[in-house]
């Protein structure tokens, strides 16, 4: 949300970028900004939520506590999912679904993963990122082989090998660095790696 410094951004409404200001009258009414009242307060009557399927879902309820009447959830709920420090067998995890996100709760109301379950959902079928081999593999393993890929960007993301599985049984990670936020290292499939984009 960008902010706004000048007096001359605001509206006869006393609207900034589509959020409000509003102060409750005496009478526990909303009342516009100018009018007498206590402390000011912030609406915003909609909320966009980008990478919702790495939210939490309570941090996202929290945002639409500000008056919102609509909220857009961008993300994919089939990539990497929410992170909370509960463990796996936390039973807020395993009964409640405290890792779910809001997203993925109302994409697969009803069935239909993938993103075409709930009400409202809309799924992206073009892809920009990675070779059009890729993307088919990932595809038809996630998303039910609904991805496309223009010709445009399978031409610009050729490769000879663009996706190779190696077995790496004899490889074992390390840490070199201990410590919180210390990096594991995997000497092993890094010269394996190395191999194949070499040769390829």
């Amino acid at each position: 949300m960008a902010e706004h410094d000048d007096d001359e951004d605001e509206d006869e409404d006393g609207a900034y970028g589509g959020a409000r200001r509003h102060r409750p009258s005496d009478d526990g009414a909303n009342a516009d900004e100018g009018d007498d009242g206590g402390d000011d307060a912030v609406t915003f009557p909609y909320v966009i939520l980008d990478e919702a399927g790495a939210m939490l879902e309570p941090d996202s309820m929290g945002t639409l506590l500000h008056g919102a009447r609509g909220c857009l959830l961008v993300g994919d709920h089939l990539q990497l999912p929410p992170f909370t420090a509960l463990p796996d067998q936390a039973p807020a995890v395993r009964r409640e679904g405290y890792a779910v996100s809001l997203l993925e709760r109302l994409a697969t109301r009803g069935g239909g993963g993938g993103g075409g379950g709930g009400g409202g959902v809309a799924m992206l079928r073009e892809q920009y990122r990675m070779s059009e081999t890729c993307a088919r593999m990932i595809s038809d393993v996630f998303y039910g082989s609904a991805l496309r890929t223009p010709p445009a960007v399978a031409a610009a993301r050729s490769h000879p090998a663009p996706c190779c599985f190696v077995g790496c049984a004899t490889s074992r990670e390390s840490r070199p660095k201990k410590g919180k936020g210390a990096s594991f290292q995997n000497l092993g499939r890094t010269r394996v790696t190395t191999n194949v984009v070499s040769a390829a």
